[in-house]
């Protein structure tokens, strides 16, 4: 029980921080786009 429990926050965990991630990288793109669409 104690080790499932573990492994499920630690998979959560990393599936957080990907999602952290992907939502820095969205916003950097996306303000990258435009400033590009500035110039």
């Amino acid at each position: 029980m104690t080790i499932l429990g573990s492994t499920q926050k630690r998979s959560f965990n990393r599936a957080t921080r990907e999602f952290i991630a992907e939502l820095f990288l969205t916003t950097i793109k996306l303000e990258i786009y435009d400033k590009i669409d500035q110039l």
